[in-house]
């Protein structure tokens, strides 16, 4: 014979035992109350979105300087500073908060760039809402200047081993220079090169010996005229190469002097600080638990009626 469940019955165990539903829920709510309000800390977020734009318009030639700002000012590279250990050690210095720890600030910050964009949202999470919003401020601040003192480091140690290129430069120059005056005085030729000329900004030739002219000097042997014409096509090649090394540097110093960053990395959203918790939240924890505790309450008077029933019988 097929067994029905007597909804009276069900109801009636219900009403019987209502003290211990209301005592079980009671206890799970109150519980649930005392670990939102008393045992769990309350979370508080702090955002930010950041602007990463090298400014190199896509197509367009890139200049000397440009590949600085290509490959070190880019969404990608950027997110790897904000969450370096260098620069969340300089924001708790800055911002004098010492009771954090890197590796704590780092498990808290959320880093994320949405696809196909320069954008970064930046999300900070933590115990005090003051203390979160002035730790993001300080990481906005020390990630931009560990990124400009990196480029600026980058861009003096290319400019320190340009500086010796010149250098090498000017003293090859200077030697064929040196041989050329040798050989000129050997054969009474006109001094058509001077150092200061060649290595002055105007970068010009007092006069220019050609095959031509040399060819007309019948009193040098051919020998010595092609040795002398190779000479003064080595001194041209070695002062081009020489004015070349030597505008870089000057171009790589004015950049050194104006290097910034400032409109290239743009704060849109500045952190605010929260004025309220992201969890737990108490009122939706003392739903839930409302709820678990019902069903407990029920689900153990069932268990409980029909254990005795079945004992019993």
């Amino acid at each position: 014979m097929r067994k029905e469940i007597d909804l009276v019955e069900l109801v009636r165990v219900i009403f019987n035992y209502k003290w211990v539903i209301i005592g079980v829920t009671a206890i799970v709510v109150f519980v649930t109350a005392l670990a939102s309000f008393v045992w769990i800390n309350p979370v508080y977020s702090v955002r930010a979105t950041v602007s990463v734009n090298n400014g190199l318009a896509s197509g367009k030639p890139l200049q000397e300087t440009d590949v600085y700002f290509s490959e070190m000012l880019t969404p990608t590279v950027y997110m790897e500073y904000i969450k370096s250990p260098q620069v969340i050690e300089e924001a708790i210095q800055k911002s004098g908060l010492q009771h954090y720890n890197i590796s704590q600030v780092q498990s808290n910050l959320i880093v994320e760039n949405p696809q196909n964009t320069n954008l970064i949202n930046i999300t900070l999470r933590g115990s005090n809402p003051s203390d979160v919003k002035e730790m993001l401020d300080a990481i906005l601040l020390a990630s931009k200047d560990l990124l400009l003192k990196e480029m600026k480091d980058r861009v003096k140690a290319d400019n320190t081993k340009l500086v010796m290129q010149v250098e090498l430069q000017k003293e090859e120059l200077q030697q064929l220079i040196t041989d050329y005056y040798h050989k000129a005085n050997r054969w009474n030729l006109p001094l058509p090169f001077l150092l200061d000329s060649l290595v002055s900004d105007n970068n010009q030739y007092v006069l220019n010996l050609d095959s031509k002219y040399l060819g007309n000097q019948n009193h040098i042997p051919e020998k010595d005229l092609i040795a002398l014409g190779k000479l003064m096509n080595e001194i041209k090649t070695s002062a081009n190469v020489y004015r070349e090394r030597l505008s870089k540097q000057q171009q790589l110093n004015l950049f050194l002097e104006t290097l910034d960053i400032d409109n290239k990395i743009v704060t849109l959203s500045k952190p605010v600080e929260p004025t309220s918790q992201d969890s737990p939240d108490p009122l939706l924890n003392i739903i839930v638990a409302l709820i678990i505790g019902v069903a407990s309450g029920v689900g153990l008077v069932f268990l409980w009626h029909y254990w005795r029933k079945n004992l019993r019988g």
